[in-house]
């Protein structure tokens, strides 16, 4: 028999296999963690709990209702429209909600004589719209209380 003369490409083979099964194994350690949370999520505002599970679309709306009874949508109209408003109208009764999956759920109905009034309110309401949009991205939280 011929003896083969040991070469380098020889002797680093079991250091190149136990790299790989070293390698195989941490990635493999990764997998184990990986949760899937599969909990409904709940809001509770004003003693109501709402079931947002199966709740595909979630809007807002904000909107202004005059004394004669016309209802006008805030989001058309810019400070000068609100404050002609408020003008023409001593009071205007303000309805801030969300609608999830177009069903109003009302979040606050105020009456307002005044421009810093509804800019009170509005920011009020686009704080919850935040606290709403990070409980629905975190996939860990359950329930929200809106105050």
């Amino acid at each position: 028999m011929i003896a083969l003369a040991r070469t380098a490409a020889y002797t680093s083979r079991p250091y190149f296999a136990a790299a790989v099964l070293m390698v195989c194994y941490l990635l493999l350690a990764g997998c184990g963690s990986t949760k899937v949370y599969t909990a409904d999520k709940t809001m509770v505002y004003n003693g109501n709990l709402y079931n947002l599970t199966q709740v595909s679309q979630i809007g807002s709306k904000v909107d202004l209702q005059a004394a004669g009874g016309e209802v006008i949508d805030a989001g058309t109209l810019d400070k000068k429209g609100i404050q002609s408003l408020l003008k023409e109208n001593k009071n205007l009764m303000m309805t801030t909600q969300f609608m999830l999956d177009d069903k109003p759920v009302v979040y606050e109905r105020v009456s307002i004589d005044s421009y810093s009034g509804y800019s009170k309110h509005v920011s009020r309401f686009d704080k919850a719209k935040k606290k709403l949009a990070s409980f629905m991205s975190d996939a860990k939280a359950t329930q929200l209380k809106l105050d």
